[in-house]
């Protein structure tokens, strides 16, 4: 028998994300949103991880199709972001969460940065990635390429 949390953590809108926007929220940012006006019935993050983003995923709280202003869809992002990951930069994603009292509820991705810990680089590999990003980031409204960050945000 399906108790009633575990029927509202199945449970998904019209769209056909999961509804459960409680967890939804402590995935992305840690804590509760308390959704009110003021907010505009949106919460923007800039640090989304490769981990939380495939979390959102696999929980249903993600359209992987979707696209934020003829950005890559959210699937996109995170496969480049696992080969980002794959050559020593770290994956971050820009993004927003719309309120669950809007119809439009969603988790909408528009940027991503990666960033480059490592000192000593194969310059070859580093320059066919760059190639590879600007090939990704060719439709974002700016771009910052730089040889330990790479930027990239659809408005």
């Amino acid at each position: 028998m399906l108790d009633f949390k575990a029927f509202i953590r199945m449970a998904i809108n019209s769209n056909g994300l999961n509804i459960d926007f409680k967890r939804r929220e402590e995935i992305i940012f840690a804590r509760s949103i308390i959704w009110d006006e003021d907010l505009g019935g949106c919460e923007f993050f800039e640090d989304l991880t490769l981990d939380k983003l495939a979390q959102l995923l696999e929980s249903g709280f993600a359209e992987p199709q979707q696209t934020q202003n003829n950005s890559p869809t959210i699937q996109e992002f995170y496969e480049f972001g696992k080969k980002s990951q794959n050559l020593g930069y770290e994956p971050f994603f820009i993004g927003y969460v719309v309120s669950p009292d809007r119809e439009n509820y969603r988790t909408s991705i528009e940027g991503i940065q990666l960033s480059l810990e490592i000192e000593t680089i194969d310059s070859r590999i580093c320059a066919d990635f760059i190639s590879a990003f600007e090939r990704f980031a060719q439709t974002a409204d700016e771009t910052d390429i730089a040889l330990k960050l790479l930027y990239a945000w659809w408005d």
